[in-house]
């Protein structure tokens, strides 16, 4: 069993971290409401974060596209 805090917005529930499961896992889960007051710690994005994720780009990537040359001019 795992504890996974959530923030629900809009009708969705949208985990504060990362969650470690397959794509379309079946879960079940239990609700257990916060203190209202109590705020949500966010964890602070840092520059860097995701530095090596990127394992392919085109070597094109920043020419400019062919369908957007009408703009352009």
């Amino acid at each position: 069993m795992s504890i996974i805090h959530a923030i629900y917005e809009n009708g969705v529930f949208r985990p504060t971290e990362p969650v470690d499961l397959p794509e379309h896992a079946e879960v079940e889960f239990e609700l257990k409401m916060l203190d209202a007051e109590q705020p949500v710690t966010k964890h602070p994005r840092r520059p860097g974060l995701l530095k090596g994720q990127v394992l392919y780009m085109a070597p094109d990537f920043n020419e400019p596209l062919d369908d957007l040359q009408e703009y352009m001019e």
